[in-house]
């Protein structure tokens, strides 16, 4: 049997993970200094006031997807958390060059949090009395939809005003789209308390939230592809289900649509923009990240392709967590193969005029894709944790 810490190492992964990238995201360029003057600002205006609002929204969420199954769940917790953290960040910028502290950032961002778990809550009470429609909330698949929020987050800040890179943040909407799709499709379709709209609904909420930063530089396109993502889904959660009855692994086809995508976006995101020229390698961190002055976009893309490489070890490890047993040797066989991923990610970055390959960059993805793994093998030991204490049907159950 799972011990019970693991619900709770699964919960610290991922709600870890989301509070350093809203860290990263909120206290960058990290040069910190004694401030000659305090300033602190006590009104706002309608972009900030929404920015912050959303920000906040996915801590909540996972905040009480982290929690122990029978703990209550409180929404005034999450609020005060949501304050502190908020007030904490900030603090800090009060020491932060060009930045400012505003009373009404605390306020938006704890109204942000404690939206979250009212999500939560009202999710879990909706599909309280359907067994399988709450298991949905857990499962791996779902955690992609989870990690692609701050890879979106982290990419539309380095996409900044360049136009063409915002067709990586469309890919990446396919795929957390797809995913949507598979699980209204094999889990959730025969509940009359779930309908296509509500999904497709989800789906383009998902997105917008996703797509923050971008939204803010390209309002018109962003609701575009969310538009587009919005009828794709409603599309495919009307057709019917094509899998043989036998076969109740629905994430492996899932998996086969959207790791080409995923490939696509990780390929042109080391190769960004295309051209071929002699192959260039360096021992060092890309040039530029750690001098006095660091470039936003070099920073930005670094952190980018961390959370990316995340996303691709947890990848990784669900698809061949679906095909083999999690034996020592095949943990092993899934770090190679994330190294060997990295590695050919690293020589294509060799070939670019504009890029060199770097040994310690290869070292700290590979670190980051191994992260990945961890938290997909901590997230099916909470998932059999909670299916030895609860009762399902055999169709609802995780192979």
């Amino acid at each position: 049997m799972v011990k019970e810490s693991e619900t709770y190492r699964l919960g610290t992964a991922l709600f870890g993970y989301f509070i350093i990238v809203t860290l990263i995201m909120t206290l960058l360029p990290f040069r910190f200094h004694l401030p000659t003057r305090i300033e602190i600002l006590f009104h706002t205006n309608v972009r900030d006031f929404l920015l912050n609002v959303f920000l906040f929204v996915p801590l909540g969420f996972l905040y009480q997807l982290s929690r122990p199954k029978n703990a209550p769940l409180r929404t005034g917790d999450v609020l005060l958390f949501g304050l502190a953290l908020s007030a904490a960040i900030e603090m800090a910028q009060l020491f932060l060059a060009g930045r400012y502290t505003s009373v009404i950032d605390v306020v938006t961002n704890g109204a942000g949090a404690w939206l979250g778990a009212w999500v939560y809550r009202f999710l879990r009470q909706h599909l309280r009395q359907q067994a399988v429609g709450l298991m949905a909330l857990e499962l791996p698949l779902v955690s992609l939809v989870y990690l692609l929020i701050p890879l979106q987050w982290l990419s539309g800040m380095a996409t900044g005003r360049e136009l063409n890179r915002l067709w990586l943040l469309l890919l990446n909407g396919f795929i957390g789209a797809r995913v949507f799709v598979a699980i209204y499709q094999n889990r959730l379709k025969d509940l009359p308390s779930v309908t296509p709209v509500a999904v497709t609904l989800a789906a383009v909420v998902w997105f917008i939230t996703a797509n923050l930063p971008a939204l803010l530089n390209f309002p018109l396109r962003i609701l575009i592809f969310a538009t587009a993502i919005g009828v794709m889904v409603y599309g495919q959660v009307r057709q019917p289900v094509r899998i043989h009855p036998e076969d109740r692994r629905f994430e492996i086809p899932t998996l086969r649509k959207i790791i080409p995508l995923f490939a696509l976006y990780l390929v042109l995101l080391v190769y960004w923009p295309p051209v071929i020229q002699k192959f260039q390698w360096d021992w060092m961190i890309p040039a530029g990240l750690f001098s006095d002055d660091p470039p936003m976009p070099v920073v930005l893309g670094f952190i980018e392709y961390l959370a990316a490489c995340t996303l691709m070890g947890y990848m990784v490890a669900e698809w061949r967590g679906r095909l083999h047993r999690g034996t020592g040797w095949a943990f092993i066989r899934q770090y190679v193969f994330i190294g060997l991923v990295v590695l050919a990610l690293e020589i294509l970055r060799g070939l670019h005029p504009q890029h060199a390959a770097s040994v310690l960059r290869f070292f700290l993805a590979a670190a980051a894709g191994i992260y990945g793994s961890i938290i997909y093998r901590l997230q099916v030991n909470t998932i059999r944790k909670i299916l030895s204490t609860r009762s399902f049907s055999p169709s609802a159950n995780l192979h």
